[in-house]
């Protein structure tokens, strides 16, 4: 993926930001949806799973052991199967995908990571925060970025870590200072 000229992509920058889009999944837009090559599963929280006015019925329980989400063990409430459409109406990629539902708060409603990503043939530029997938007649489409969403996540999630540093004052340590020196850490959900 190449661009220049007219065709580069305007966002803030410089930026570390996480691809995050919006994808429409069982007929509803949702809108904080992390793309993430490091998850070995795709995840969908209770509550967004809840704003699809699904029933929950067909959540199959799960008797797997906890699951290392963020920095704690969390429990899925289980798997459920819900139709996924990539892309806009004229280069769509349809299909169905298995999440794993889980009933804590993050930063994000949905994580899509690599069993999607694979199925969809995804190339991803973190840079130009754009993703390429295979649309289901064969072509290749993409998705953009939605920054602003992208750092309102971002912001979500790393409040955990900047009260503790307000709450010292001016003469405790401050770890907010230490992440803004260093760049942010990385984006996790928020536990």
């Amino acid at each position: 993926m190449v661009f220049v000229g007219k065709e580069t992509p305007r966002f803030a920058s410089p930026h570390n930001d996480p691809l995050v889009v919006e994808i429409k999944i069982a007929g509803v837009i949702i809108r904080r949806i992390l793309i993430d090559t490091g998850s070995s599963v795709d995840i969908i929280t209770w509550d967004c799973l809840r704003t699809l006015t699904h029933s929950g019925r067909d959540i199959v329980p799960l008797v797997h052991p906890s699951l290392g989400f963020g920095e704690q063990e969390v429990n899925p409430v289980g798997m459920i199967r819900l139709p996924l459409r990539f892309g806009d109406k004229l280069k769509t990629r349809n299909l169905e995908v298995d999440f794993l539902v889980v009933n804590v708060p993050t930063a994000y409603d949905v994580i899509l990571g690599r069993p999607t990503l694979h199925r969809v043939k995804a190339v991803i530029a973190p840079y130009l925060l754009q993703l390429q997938f295979e649309a289901d007649d064969g072509s290749v489409s993409e998705m953009h970025r939605d920054q602003r969403m992208a750092r309102e996540c971002y912001l979500v999630s790393i409040q955990p870590l900047v009260e503790p540093a307000k709450e010292h004052g001016p003469n405790g340590p401050s770890q907010a200072g230490k992440c803004t020196r260093a760049g942010p850490p990385p984006v996790s959900p928020k536990l």
